[in-house]
């Protein structure tokens, strides 16, 4: 029997306010990696990821590098989670009303109750927005549904790049494939 693929239907017209959104909301998460990670070249150290759960930043050091956290949208849940190796976990729901704003003034608000202290940019970066996060409320569209959808797309595209870089002896490149179908 010969296995068929079928990956979610991704629409692209009906979806620009949700992929803007969602696109928004990782440039603050990937502003917070930028930060606190050790820079390293061709910015292999601000990559997120696409795991079991959603979009992630995988471990960031905080307290002089005696611990790490992460950041987590989970697509499953719907929730932006934040874990920690204090054994802390933080998360916010994520729905169609919340605003860029809102996103940024709730994470800020979390990070800080975990006595972790970032100071970011806070201003989207090559999207033609020329306001702060903070000031960002007319994006507030999380379709559930699409970015389930586009999730589980992205994670069999990172499965698919993760088979055919195994065949690869030299330097690797890192794609940040999230940002691929995004905008």
């Amino acid at each position: 029997m010969k296995n068929q693929l079928r990956l979610p239907h991704l629409p692209y017209k009906e979806t620009i306010q949700t992929k803007t959104t969602l696109h928004l909301f990782l440039q603050i998460i990937g502003k917070i990696r930028l930060k606190s990670t050790p820079r390293k070249n061709h910015w292999w150290y601000i990559t997120e990821y696409i795991d079991t759960r959603g979009f992630t930043t995988g471990p960031i050091p905080y307290n002089s590098g005696l611990d790490q956290f992460d950041i987590t949208i989970n697509v499953l849940k719907h929730q932006l989670e934040v874990n920690t190796s204090q054994d802390e976990f933080e998360f916010f729901p994520l729905d169609n009303q919340l605003t860029v704003a809102d996103f940024y003034h709730k994470l800020t608000t979390l990070l800080n109750k975990l006595n972790i202290s970032v100071s970011i940019v806070d201003v989207p970066f090559d999207l033609g927005i020329d306001k702060s996060f903070k000031d960002i409320i007319e994006y507030h569209h999380y379709d559930s549904k699409y970015v389930k959808n586009l999730w589980r797309t992205l994670l069999w595209i990172n499965n698919v790049f993760q088979e055919f870089s195994g065949r690869f002896y030299g330097k690797p490149v890192r794609f940040n494939c999230i940002g691929i179908l995004l905008i």
